[in-house]
């Protein structure tokens, strides 16, 4: 009976503490700032708000720091720095992650440009892609700089769109058929892949051009 009572006074003693030792292996997401997130329990990478040069480097590091362990990168996002969309998609490639844009959220400008360098796109939201261009232009600025700078981007474009193996005719429809207003749509692996072959004639690749300054 002494044993008896025993075995049971030890169970109900050592249950708790065996939970609280669970609780306790649960390891929070590492956030490295605001918007660019890992999570370890699901081996994620979130990478959502503007793309400026903080959230570049926070996704360095988080790379540096988690590398093969990443299984996964979800995007959203309004757009920002076009070349920080660049640099950040050439870190999808090189590490071939999968990139995920989550249902009804959107992925827009250099973030669109990025999450397609991924060979494992998956798109149930919205990506929003338009052409280049400076949101602010210094007044002193001449027309020639203006004219450089402008085609600086369109060949960083055009480099980079070629490394991650898709064709100039991406960045040629992107230039005619968008501008600051006008976004091209698309929201589906389907859509995308007509819209970026070449040989596709622009009518048969079901594009929707939207007006966002409407």
């Amino acid at each position: 009976m002494f044993k008896l009572l025993l075995a049971i006074l030890t169970l109900f003693i050592a249950t708790p503490v065996f939970a609280h030792e669970e609780s306790e292996s649960i390891i929070p997401p590492r956030v490295y700032i605001r918007g660019v997130v890992y999570d370890f329990e699901t081996s994620t990478l979130t990478i959502e708000g503007e793309n400026n040069r903080n959230q570049l480097a926070a996704v360095r590091r988080a790379v540096e720091t988690h590398g093969d362990d990443i299984d996964t990168v979800v995007m959203t996002g309004q757009g920002g720095m076009f070349n920080v969309g660049l640099d950040i998609g050439m870190i999808i490639f090189e590490n071939e992650y999968p990139v995920v844009i989550p249902d009804d959220e959107f992925c827009v400008s250099a973030c669109a440009i990025a999450a397609i360098a991924s060979s494992d796109l998956s798109i149930q939201g919205t990506l929003l892609f338009h052409r280049p261009f400076f949101p602010v232009i210094p007044v002193s600025a001449s027309i020639e700089e203006i004219s450089t700078n402008i085609g600086r981007l369109y060949l960083d474009m055009t480099e980079y769109l070629l490394n991650i193996g898709y064709s100039v005719e991406l960045s040629r429809r992107l230039v005619m058929l968008t501008n600051h207003c006008a976004f091209v749509e698309i929201v589906s692996n389907e859509q995308l892949d007509s819209f970026r072959m070449g040989s596709n004639p622009i009518s048969e690749t079901n594009t929707r051009v939207i007006d966002r300054c409407d």
